[in-house]
This record gives structure tokens, sequence and C-alpha cells, in this order.
């Protein structure tokens, strides 16, 4: 409620959400009428609580450094308005799993969770492992979108090597190395995934089926090292793809 600028012999005030008018002289009256038309009987204000819990409006923002990662001793920090949200928190401690190569449970532990409400009270409830594993998923699918927009009608040049591990696993690394609109060198890994063996050919096809799932059909070079089966990886790109209308030189080089 707030003073309607009635005039009068008594000060009067007018409730914000229904209307309802009443006498608010600070020595004849007081503001336990107005409190109790609050509490009680206002049936909007009811209702605009309700909304706003239901469908909560943005708050107002906040006066915060902004981060600056790498900067030197003599930089300054800028000052921006911030406001608190739910889903910018959750997308925030997804990417700090994945670069400090957490495990999802850390999450839950109770020093995390003492921490967040010192930190951030206004988060309530801070997801758990399964949420923080759908939001890594969310930013991997969203991070591949962006990469094939980048790569699309790009000329690609590739490398690729293999492993073991310890454990006896057969591995494969694809890169794409790409100059973009800018003269920007661009280096992206596009597929890290296990092999059934180093045998040319099976090489041959797992790069031709990423490379199909990426959507690339122009590339430029393949470089790769001197071990035997890789002459098998060339062999098997040059017979798939020297046909197409985007090779260059028939694959004479």
């Amino acid at each position: 409620m707030d003073d309607s600028g009635i005039t009068g012999e008594k000060q009067k005030a007018v409730c914000n959400h229904c209307g309802q008018i009443y006498t608010c002289d600070s020595n004849a009256n007081g503001t336990s009428s107005m409190k109790t038309h609050i509490k009680l009987l206002c049936r909007q204000y009811e209702l605009s609580q309700f909304n706003m819990k239901k469908n909560p409006v943005k708050r107002q923002k906040t006066l915060a450094f902004e981060s600056v990662i790498g900067g030197g001793t003599g930089t300054v920090p800028k000052l921006t308005a911030v406001s608190f949200s739910v889903e910018a928190c959750r997308k925030a401690l997804a990417e700090m799993i994945i670069l400090d190569e957490l495990p999802f449970r850390f999450v839950e532990g109770q020093g995390f969770k003492r921490f967040i409400y010192v930190v951030q009270p206004k988060w309530e409830n801070p997801p758990g492992r399964l949420m923080v594993a759908k939001y890594c998923m969310k930013i991997y699918q969203d991070g591949k979108k962006s990469l094939k927009r980048a790569l699309k009608d790009q000329r690609i040049c590739l490398t690729t090597d293999t492993w073991t591990s310890l454990q006896n696993l057969n591995y494969m690394c694809l890169t794409a190395h790409f100059i973009d609109c800018d003269w920007k060198l661009h280096k992206k890994i596009l597929n890290f995934c296990l092999v059934p063996n180093h045998k040319g050919e099976t090489l041959g096809k797992v790069v031709e089926e990423c490379l199909v799932e990426w959507g690339i059909d122009k590339f430029l070079t393949i470089t790769i090292d001197n071990a035997k089966s890789n002459d098998g990886i060339i062999d098997f790109l040059k017979k798939k793809t020297k046909k197409r209308d985007t090779t260059i030189l028939d694959h004479e080089y």
C-alpha cells in the first residue's frame, strides 16, 4: 500500500492490488488495518504472489566485476550488471566438471553443497550428478552443431593417429585443420574413439564414417605417420572419394 494523495481531513491510503481505501493517519490509525488487509483480506495480493512463484519475474541486477582470464597485473576488470540465473549456474557448473575433469558425483559432496550455499544462497537446489551429466551432453551437442556450421563449405586438412592403451584397447583420433574467413587457423578434434584393430581398411572406414557424420566432403590433405597400416587408410579414402566433384586433381598427389 502507499499514500494515495487523497486530500481531506484524514490521510488515506489505497491498496496497490485491489484499490481498497484505508485511513492511515500515523497518530490515530497506525498501520495495523493495512497489514491485516494484506495478510488476510486482499485476494488480488494472494493471486499476485502465486503468479510470482509460478512465473518469477526478472530480479533487479547487481553490479559485479567481470572475470579476466589470463590478464596481466595491469588489467582492470570491467564493472557490469549481472542477475542470478539458475540456468546459467547449471551450465557453468557443467563446464567446470568438463574443464577440470571432475566426476559427476562431485556435485553431491557435502563440502560442495556448503560452498554453493555460502557463495549463492539463492540457488536453493543445485543439480545432482544425473542433471550435470545431462548438461554436459547438452554442451557437447551445442558445440557440435556450432562446429558443423563452422566447417560448412570449408576445405579441410586432416591428421590422424592411432595407439594402443595399457588395457590393450585400440584408439584413433581424427583432427581437422582449416582457415576461416578471417584467415585464422583452427584445429578441432572431430573424433576420438575405439577401433577394432589397426588395419588400414578398418581405420579408413572409421575416418569415412566420421567425415559423413560431420558433413565434410571437401578435404585437401591427410597427414599421417609412416606406419605400414596407414598406407591402407590412404588407399581406402582415395578409392572412396576419387570420383567426387570436390576432389582435387583426382588425388594424384
